[in-house]
């Protein structure tokens, strides 16, 4: 870049442009030239006059003269005089030999930033960064490539986090029983047993009524063992058929009490039931059963967190390579300032440091180094409003200028003694200080 030849504004004439009377000036070649003076003066108006000269219809002033007569602008930029005379302001463009040229001669050498680098300095972060990256068209694609590849996975990320947030609330609640085996208590065998206790009492109450049915025969028996005894003398005749069935009845009753006898014993000795006893067993294999896969859900869980939290931290990492990319790719560029880059959000950065948190100096710096990667044929740049500058600033800034070989042209308000030409009611005040 300081290879180039820089075009230069070595002499200037303006008269009857906007409050302009007649100015003449000669900027310095290198640093900062700085015109001051009260407000209503003429000192926006040298710089109007300039950027309209050289910058063509764009840059016309909507009042040209100040009703005096006809304007006359006069830039002497490198080897060629711009003019702006007439009733219309009609451009004329000589060089050294007399050749002419026109407007798209002029564009070829002068950059729009250049003409009014305040609008460029005033411009939102992102109007900044479209502007620098027009000049990097490449560069741009990339950027917008690595920029959309990072928000899908920031937006991928944002729904595994909130899944994660989600499940984790889940997970919490969910409870947890350390005592508990692994392996779910089979409950079948259980239930065969109590179906087994279940016979077994219903076998016992068959002989509970079995023994009820012998009792109630006996009793009968009894009565008729009796009333055969109170008939025995009127049956003296059925004695012996009598006799044969008291004794049968005998013998019967005999082997009735003997089975009564051994139900009883049966029944006595007779295990207590078991029922109640596997029920509770049944009851608490359930229950544990129940916590069992209550940790297996809350495992399961655990982890399905634990995959989340994998891939949210997968994605973390790729998005922290596209910014790696992206930074190094920032880096190979060949930006106007070794320090100058760009945030993924499309901020400039200029020392690690956004436009806000920059000095004076420093966002004068990089507005002029963008303005000569804009157009390195350009030498100049213009400033309006240096008076938000302090002393040590425009210093600065000046001997950033000469650094660069480049010219700067600026406005400060007020008879200030930073100011190189004072103009009062459109004319230089004092054309020797």
């Amino acid at each position: 870049m300081e290879s180039v030849s820089k075009a230069k504004i070595t002499g200037l004439k303006l008269e009857n442009v906007k409050r302009i009377k007649l100015v003449e000036i000669q900027p310095a070649e290198n640093g900062l030239t700085i015109i001051g003076g009260n407000n209503g003066e003429g000192k926006t108006s040298v710089l109007d006059g300039i950027a309209y000269a050289l910058g063509g219809e764009s840059f016309r002033p909507s009042a040209l003269t100040n009703g005096d007569g006809n304007a006359y602008i006069r830039v002497d930029i490198g080897d060629y005089t711009v003019e702006r005379k007439g009733k219309n302001a009609e451009l004329r463009i000589t060089d050294r030999n007399g050749m002419k040229g026109g407007q798209k001669m002029l564009n070829e050498i002068v950059g729009k930033f250049a003409l009014d680098l305040s609008k460029f300095m005033n411009a939102n972060d992102q109007e900044k960064t479209k502007l620098l990256l027009k000049m990097f068209p490449e560069l741009e694609t990339m950027l917008d490539e690595y920029k959309r590849e990072s928000e899908q996975l920031r937006g991928k990320r944002t729904e595994i986090n909130r899944d994660i947030v989600r499940m984790q609330a889940q997970y919490d609640m969910m409870p947890c029983h350390s005592d508990i085996p692994e392996a779910e208590i089979q409950v079948s065998d259980l239930i065969e047993q109590l179906n087994a206790e279940s016979q077994k009492e219903k076998d016992l109450e068959e002989k509970r009524r079995n023994a009820e049915a012998i009792s109630g025969n006996l009793k009968a028996m009894e009565e008729q063992y009796n009333s055969m005894t109170d008939t025995l003398e009127s049956l003296r005749s059925q004695i012996k058929t009598l006799e044969a069935n008291i004794q049968a009845n005998v013998t019967s009753a005999k082997q009735m009490l003997e089975q009564k006898r051994i139900l009883a014993e049966e029944i006595e000795n007779a295990p207590a039931s078991r029922r109640a006893e596997i029920t509770e067993q049944i009851n608490h294999a359930s229950a544990i059963n129940d916590k069992i896969l209550q940790n297996r859900n809350r495992k399961s869980a655990l982890a399905n967190l634990e995959a989340l939290r994998k891939e949210s931290e997968t994605l973390t990492s790729n998005i922290d390579e596209i910014e790696s990319r992206r930074k190094a790719t920032l880096q190979k560029a060949d930006l106007p300032l070794p320090e100058l880059s760009i945030t993924d959000e499309g901020e400039l950065l200029y020392h690690n440091q956004k436009w806000d948190c920059m000095s004076g100096a420093e966002r004068l710096k990089v507005a002029t180094a963008i303005c000569m990667e804009a157009k390195p044929e350009c030498g100049f740049v213009l400033i309006d409003g240096l008076e938000a500058m302090d002393g040590k600033t425009l210093d600065e800034f000046s001997r950033f200028l000469a650094e660069k070989n480049m010219q700067g042209i600026g406005t400060i308000v007020g008879e200030n003694e930073r100011a190189t030409i004072i103009l009062e009611d459109g004319r230089v005040k004092d054309a020797g200080k």
